[in-house]
C-alpha cells in the first residue's frame, strides 16, 4: 500500500484520526530538575497554568478530545520520553502574541530527538514564488486561513504519549524543587515535523468528495493552500466572490472554518461583511499600520495593493553591531525574500 493509500485508510469520520508513524526512542538520562526550570521559565511567564494553556491556546469549544490530557503516573516510573514547550512570540497578532510550541527537536546530548524518529511526508504545499505570483496575477486578490486547522486533527491514541510533556503551575526557583505534572497533546501540534504533511493531506482529503458538485474550487483549492493560508483570488468581483462562497461551504462541511478573509477590493470585503464572513479588521492592525496585513511573510497594503518587505527587525537586530561571522550569518538568516527582490542587492566576492 503506498503512502497515499495508507494516510486515507487512517481517516475516520468528522474529527480526522491519523497515524504518524512514531519510531521507539528511549533515554536512560535522568531530568535535570534546574535546567528544567530553566527550560519552563520562558513559557510560564507567559501561560501562568494549565488551564490558561488549556483556554486560551489548544481548546476547542464542545470538543473534548482536543484538550490536554493529564497522566496519571509517576514520573520516575515513566518509561516514555518528555518534551518540552517553547514560547515564540510574534508583535502584531491579532489573537495572541504569544504561541506555545512543543519541542519536538530538542534532545538530550547523543540522543535523537522525536523529529528524528518521524518520517515528515511529502512537501504537498505549492511553490511559494509561484504562489505570490499567482497572487499578484489575480485583479481580485482573495487571502483567509483556517481556525486552528492542526488541532483539527486528532492523533491516533496509541501515538497520543509521543507528545507528552512537563509541566509546573509553581513560580520557577532554582532553589526550590517544583512539583511537576505530565500531560499530553490528543492532536497535531506545531514543532512536529509531520505535521504540516498531515494537514496538507488532511484538506485535501476532505474536499476531494466535493469535486463533482464544485470542480472549479476544488481545483483551486488543492493548489492554492499554504499550510492553513488559502491565497488565491479572481479577475473580477464576481469570480472573487464565487470563488470564496465556495471555499467558505466546503471547508466548513469538512469541519474546517476559514476565518480572517482578506482582499484588495473593498466592495468584496463589504459584501463579505453582510454575508457573515469572518474578515480580517484591517484597521485594527497593530505593528504593521493601518490597513496592512501579513501575505506569507510578507507585508500587503491592502488599499494601495502592493506588497513589501518590513524591515524594521532586522535593523534593529543589526543595530547591535558585533563583528563576528556567527553575527553576520545570523543576520542573513533574517533576510526573508520570497520574491528575491534583495537578492541581487547583497554583495558579491
Amino acid at each position: 500500500m503506498d503512502i497515499n493509500n495508507r494516510l486515507k485508510s487512517t481517516l475516520k469520520g468528522k474529527i480526522t484520526r491519523l497515524e504518524t508513524y512514531i519510531e521507539t526512542v528511549k533515554t536512560e538520562t535522568e531530568i535535570d530538575i534546574v535546567e528544567l526550570k530553566v527550560k519552563l521559565k520562558n513559557v510560564t511567564f507567559l501561560q501562568k497554568n494549565i488551564e490558561e494553556l488549556r483556554g486560551n491556546y489548544y481548546a476547542i469549544p464542545n470538543v473534548k478530545e482536543a484538550e490536554i490530557v493529564t497522566i496519571d503516573e509517576e514520573l520516575n516510573q515513566m518509561d516514555e520520553r518528555l518534551e518540552k514547550l517553547e514560547a515564540v512570540r510574534k508583535e502584531g497578532r491579532l489573537a495572541s502574541e504569544t504561541r506555545i510550541v512543543f519541542d519536538a527537536g530538542s534532545h538530550q546530548n547523543n540522543d535523537l530527538s522525536l523529529n528524528d524518529c518521524l518520517w515528515p511526508g511529502k512537501n504537498l504545499n505549492p511553490n511559494l514564488l509561484d504562489l505570490l505570483i499567482d497572487l499578484r496575477l489575480n485583479k481580485t486578490a482573495v487571502c483567509s486561513d483556517t481556525k486552528q486547522a492542526f488541532l483539527q486533527i486528532c492523533l491516533a491514541e496509541e501515538h497520543k504519549d509521543a507528545v507528552r510533556f512537563l509541566w509546573s503551575n509553581e513560580e520557577p526557583c532554582v532553589h526550590k524543587k517544583p512539583k511537576l505534572h505530565v500531560y499530553r497533546f490528543s492532536r497535531v501540534n506545531f514543532g512536529v515535523s509531520s505535521s504540516p504533511f498531515l494537514l496538507a493531506a488532511t484538506i485535501r482529503h476532505r474536499i476531494e468528495k466535493y469535486k463533482n458538485d464544485y470542480p472549479d474550487t476544488v481545483l483551486l483549492l488543492d493548489k492554492c493552500f499554504y499550510v492553513d493560508d488559502l491565497i488565491s483570488g479572481g479577475k473580477d468581483f464576481e469570480e472573487a466572490l464565487q470563488l470564496s462562497q465556495s471555499a467558505k461551504n466546503i471547508m466548513e462541511t469538512a469541519g474546517m472554518d476559514l476565518r480572517k478573509w482578506i482582499s484588495n477590493d473593498a466592495n468584496l470585503m463589504e459584501q463579505w461583511k453582510k454575508e457573515k464572513f469572518d474578515v480580517y479588521p484591517v484597521d485594527k492592525t497593530v505593528s504593521l499600520g493601518v490597513n496592512t496585513t501579513k501575505v506569507l511573510g510578507l507585508s500587503w497594503k491592502t488599499h494601495e495593493d502592493y506588497l513589501k518587505m518590513d524591515t524594521r527587525s532586522l535593523l534593529e537586530f543589526v543595530s547591535i553591531d558585533k563583528n563576528t561571522k556567527r553575527f553576520i550569518l545570523q543576520a542573513v538568516g533574517r533576510i526573508f525574500d520570497p520574491l528575491i527582490l534583495f537578492t541581487h542587492l547583497s554583495p558579491s566576492e
